[in-house]
């Protein structure tokens, strides 16, 4: 459960806070120390592993640049996760146990920290039985990821030649202009993010709403 909280961790991280991209990869970084420590207590503890590993069976999970980072027992609680979501079945107090326990020193974690209204909507979208495995499902459409990843680069590429130009006129006209292009390379990622990703993201968003009360 430690590992499934910490992978999940990764997905809300890079797709849901959209932090700086140096932050999101020293999260990413965190994140895969905390899993290769666990990987050492678990193979000093056998005796905890073994009725574990022997209720996950070998299914198919399409890789990813996301599945790289998994072990053989991740990956499968990962496509078990798909088909119903284990967190589900525990309390708020247990869920929220569980990230002040194992995120307390990640960035997320601090964020949580600090806004608790966001810890809140993070511990529903942990239990609810349809928001989290159809994100996390995300992974097993990896032709989908890379095309997004290269729709996200040719915006940004746009917008540093628009930045080139943004030169002429006072401080003020400069400002504003960055901002709207700041502001439309936002929204054109989340718009095709959204798009491409529909189906995953929609009971997500469907969430997210209820707790902003629209």
């Amino acid at each position: 459960m430690k590992k499934l909280l910490l992978i999940i961790t990764i997905f809300f991280s890079g797709f849901v806070f959209a932090n700086p991209e140096d932050e999101l990869e020293e999260s990413i970084k965190e994140t895969v120390q905390n899993l290769q420590t666990i990987n050492v207590e678990q193979n000093t503890n056998p005796k905890e592993n073994t009725p574990t590993k022997a209720h996950y069976k070998p299914r198919e999970l399409k890789d990813s640049y996301l599945t790289n980072i998994m072990d053989g027992m991740m990956k499968n609680m990962i496509k078990d996760l798909l088909k119903e979501n284990p967190l589900s079945k525990m309390s708020k107090s247990e869920v929220r146990g569980l990230i002040e326990a194992h995120l307390s020193n990640l960035p997320v974690g601090k964020l949580f920290k600090n806004n608790p209204r966001l810890l809140d909507f993070f511990v529903d979208w942990l239990r609810d039985k349809r928001a989290l495995p159809r994100f996390v499902g995300i992974v097993n459409k990896p032709k989908k990821v890379k095309t997004y990843g290269f729709i996200v680069f040719g915006v940004l590429i746009v917008s540093f030649f628009l930045n080139l130009f943004n030169s002429d006129g006072s401080l003020f006209k400069r400002i504003r202009r960055k901002l709207m292009i700041i502001a439309g390379v936002s929204i054109t990622n989340a718009s095709v993010f959204y798009f491409m990703f529909k189906p995953n993201i929609q009971p997500t968003i469907d969430l997210v709403l209820k707790h902003i009360h629209l």
